[in-house]
């Protein structure tokens, strides 16, 4: 029984860290000496690496990835696991999951007041009577990019005044408008939403978040998927069909 567990562990690990364009995992340190508009890869003891080592390092499975956001400039860190590793990262990430679903789903959703680069205000109580669908990103996140035409897909597909799309991204509104200018997303935007992101406690991207008429967590979802989209609806038209 242990050895088929360890082997769960390793698929669910791999799953997890082999593709190269699903998950970014986030850590709070900051750099003052950080350049705006850059991402710097490196290992996980701090040497540079190049970007034909990040990408061949990317691909491999045994390796993990985080990332620490200072201002615009994003730091990717590399660690190459061993097998022991992977099975422990793994059981940890699911233990976070697990744990992360069991604090949100089915309680209230933390309230805030947010304004988006339109200028149009949102909170989490004039916008009870609707259902909320909640993207956490930043334009340094390939994960996040590469889903968003299958989002903005869904978006046109659910032109109802009853369910709002709004998104938080990490960066500031002048970056944000330059990404949108050759990768369009159809989401609400509100910039610089770091402290939204620690009040719904996220720590990877992309994570979306979908919450019922009641003001209630009712779905989420971390990292992105070949079929996010379909994940998406699919709690969407449960919260209409739900009476």
């Amino acid at each position: 029984m242990k050895k088929y567990y360890i082997l769960f562990l390793l698929l669910t690990v791999v799953s997890i860290l082999s593709a190269q364009e699903r998950i970014y995992m986030r850590s709070d340190k900051k750099d003052s000496k950080a350049k705006p508009g850059v991402i710097i890869n490196r290992w996980s003891d701090g040497k540079a690496m190049t970007d034909s080592q990040a990408k061949e390092a990317a691909s491999l499975p045994n390796v993990s990835r985080r990332f620490e956001v200072s201002n615009d400039t994003v730091y990717m860190y590399y660690s190459i696991l061993s097998q022991q590793e992977l099975a422990a990262a793994a059981n940890k990430q699911l233990v976070k999951e697990t744990k992360y679903r069991n604090t949100f789903i089915g309680k209230a959703a933390p309230d805030f007041k947010v304004t988006d680069i339109m200028g149009k205000e949102y909170s989490i109580r004039n916008m009870q009577g609707k259902i909320i669908v909640l993207n956490f990103w930043f334009t340094g996140c390939r994960p996040c990019k590469n889903e968003m035409p299958s989002l903005n897909k869904m978006v046109d597909s659910n032109q109802r005044e009853d369910i709002i799309f709004l998104s938080f991204a990490l960066d500031p509104k002048a970056n944000i408008e330059t990404f949108l200018t050759t990768q369009p997303f159809l989401y609400k935007i509100v910039a610089e939403s770091d402290k939204i992101a620690k009040l719904f406690e996220v720590n990877a991207y992309p994570t979306h978040v979908i919450i019922d008429k009641q003001g209630l967590v009712r779905e989420l979802f971390i990292g992105a998927t070949d079929d996010i989209s379909q994940k998406l609806q699919g709690a969407i038209d449960k919260i209409k069909d739900s009476k």
